[in-house]
């Protein structure tokens, strides 16, 4: 940057006094007239950003003249003249770099002078990053000026179908002429009702389509067709209130698990479960090996098939129950031993199923759920198969475990360990469990269930998938369940919704998106009974939205951090093509959206000296 500061002078009078003696004056002429005393300078506009023209008002008595430190790119005229008048200043930019710049300016008027500086800079590009599932087009009412629509829904890139609010009839400006709409790129009416002021157009381009019809004078509304589903028809999906509390059915348009793998290491599993077969993508036996994880035993139970049915059972089959992840895939990891007593669960086959799971860094699931565990210290070996499964970019959740009873139980291992997510469990007024463990290493809370006594009803506890060995032969079924072995399922299944929407994602930011997203419950912010609150599926997907920082790049080789959804202006942008991309590097490698799930969107525009500053709405979209 050129920075020219002015240098002031300060003449001091000076008098001479003399003593008295005998002076003989020479003849003198007549002085010449006193110098003019006016010499001023004003710019307009005072700040040349992005024009290249200005009007320099001088006000001055007599002759003047006016300069400038450029002369080489700066013209004036006229550069000289008498009186006040105005002068033409106009730059050349050609053989300047994008950058700021000031321009001095001089007036000298007889033995008077000014000057002034101008700031002269390049023009800028404002730019507003938005999703580009939440495309901000703009709505008109008539004789309003436009403002950001609130009620616009989620636009895609491709074709489909729109609904635009247009002006009613009569009213105080024109119908929408239908011929514009039919006019517009690719865009087919499908219906008019003038009455109501909806017309429903159908777009090859839903995206470029919005654009254009937001701008129709007479248009209130740009809206995206929105799909129109039934919550899931599962049998049981009334007595499911754990859904509701968690809010995971309202999440899934948005992400329900499809493509990540949560990782069940449990016992008495049913891997022929009606309910649950259609999700499994895989079983293995951490006790003998092999792929076998079909409970043997009675004495295994079904806690297990309790468990997967709760993260990812099937849902809108028209049976049973929907998990809360009902897209995503099943790794049922067997850790009871049918031989032993109980079918007893022990760290050396705990430590097999994480090492399985986390496969040398090349995981087979992003989300491990363990619904077990015990009061005291697991060990190192248990500490380093945690560890390399985090290191392996594995999402582990545990159960805090049941131990509570007069006085609070603190949480139990493995979920007290720091890599791992410590979920209690709440009951379906939203108050912490009486069973639920506690202390500053819970996480948050998730529906578990009350007892039966609570209200006397067995809904206050958590309907899921079960194995009943009651009868024979044993018998695909459902069955209430209570515990925070409830609770934790739940929770893995909302990280593999948030792993769905972003499956760059690291386990990291997705516990702290499950933090920040957590409804608030007990003292205001983190406490002992409800860690950072409940579970909230569509907060934290929110919440995750904001945590890798969007970039906008120029393709002049420049980048910014920027807040989606805030107008953001790029100075000195160079004139031309110019493209703008922007987006989110989740893998760090340096590049915007390379990587799946990371965002990206770009934008050509032409920049050019005098014309209006361009505005860019540049959406991102998940690749």
């Amino acid at each position: 940057m050129r920075l020219l500061r002015g240098i002031g002078f300060t003449v001091l009078s000076l008098t001479v006094l003399l003593g008295a003696c005998n002076i003989v004056q020479a003849p003198t002429s007549p002085p010449p007239p006193p110098p003019s005393t006016t010499a001023q300078l004003k710019v307009s506009p005072s700040i040349m950003n992005g024009v290249t023209t200005a009007t320099v008002n001088v006000t001055a008595e007599g002759a003047w003249t006016l300069g400038s430190d450029h002369p080489g790119w700066v013209a004036l005229q006229p550069s000289s003249g008498s009186g006040s008048t105005q002068v033409a200043m106009t730059v050349d930019p050609s053989g300047l770099q994008p950058d700021s710049y000031s321009i001095g300016l001089t007036l000298s008027a007889g033995g008077a002078t000014a000057s002034a500086h101008v700031p002269f800079s390049f023009p800028d590009v404002t730019v507003t990053v938005s999703r580009g599932d939440r495309l901000s087009s703009q709505a008109v009412e008539p004789s309003a000026p436009k403002t950001p629509n609130p009620a616009l829904h989620a636009f895609g890139a491709g074709p489909g179908d729109l609904v635009v609010g247009v002006a009613k009839v009569p009213a105080q400006a024109p119908a929408l002429d239908l011929a514009q709409v039919r006019a517009s790129q690719g865009v087919r009416v499908r219906s008019a009702f003038a009455r109501a002021g909806v017309v429903t157009v159908h777009a090859a381009n839903v995206q470029a389509a919005a654009r254009h019809l937001a701008t129709l004078p007479g248009v209130r509304y740009v809206e995206a067709a929105l799909p129109l589903e039934t919550f899931s028809n599962d049998t049981y999906r009334s007595d499911q209130w754990n859904l509701d509390r968690l809010s995971a059915e309202q999440a899934w348009p948005t992400g329900d698990g499809t493509g990540t793998t949560i990782a069940i290491l449990d016992r008495g599993f049913d891997t022929g479960h009606p309910d649950l077969s259609a999700n499994i993508s895989g079983t293995h036996d951490a006790v003998g090996g092999g792929s076998d994880a079909m409970v043997s035993d009675k004495s295994c139970g079904s806690h297990g098939t309790h468990v997967a049915g709760i993260a990812a059972a099937v849902a809108n089959n028209a049976r049973g129950v929907a998990g809360v992840a009902p897209g995503a895939g099943l790794l049922l990891v067997n850790i009871g031993d049918a031989s032993a007593t109980n079918c007893a669960m022990t760290t050396p086959t705990l430590i097999d199923a994480l090492n399985y799971v986390a496969n040398g860094g090349n995981p087979r699931a992003r989300v491990i759920n363990m619904s077990l565990g015990t009061t005291s210290d697991l060990g190192q070996g248990v500490r380093d198969a945690l560890s390399a499964a985090q290191s392996a970019g594995i999402v582990l959740v545990a159960a805090a475990g049941n131990d509570t009873t007069t006085q609070p139980t603190p949480v139990a291992y493995p979920a007290a360990y720091p890599e791992v997510l410590a979920v209690g469990a709440t009951t379906p007024t939203n108050d912490i469990a009486f069973y639920s463990d506690r202390g500053p290493n819970l996480w948050v809370v998730a529906p578990g269930g009350g007892t039966a006594t609570d209200r006397g009803a067995a809904s206050d506890q958590i309907l899921s998938t079960w194995y009943d060995w009651t009868v024979s032969p044993p018998a695909d079924t459902y069955a209430y369940e209570e515990g925070t072995s409830m609770a934790s399922p739940a929770v893995a299944a909302l990280a593999a919704q948030l792993l769905t929407a972003r499956p760059g994602a690291t386990p990291d930011q997705i516990a702290t998106a499950l933090a920040d997203g957590a409804t608030d419950l007990g003292p205001s912010g983190f406490d002992d009974t409800y860690g950072y609150g409940l579970a909230n599926a569509v907060a934290s997907k929110q919440a995750l939205a904001g945590l890798s920082p969007l970039v906008v790049e120029t393709s002049d080789g420049r980048s910014f951090d920027v807040t989606r959804d805030v107008p953001f202006t790029i100075p000195n942008v160079p004139t031309g093509s110019v493209t703008v991309r922007a987006g989110t590097d989740d893998n760090g490698d340096g590049t915007l959206g390379d990587a799946t799930g990371e965002l990206y969107g770009q934008a050509t525009v032409n920049v050019a000296f005098d014309a209006p500053a361009p505005r860019v709405d540049l959406p991102v979209t998940p690749q």
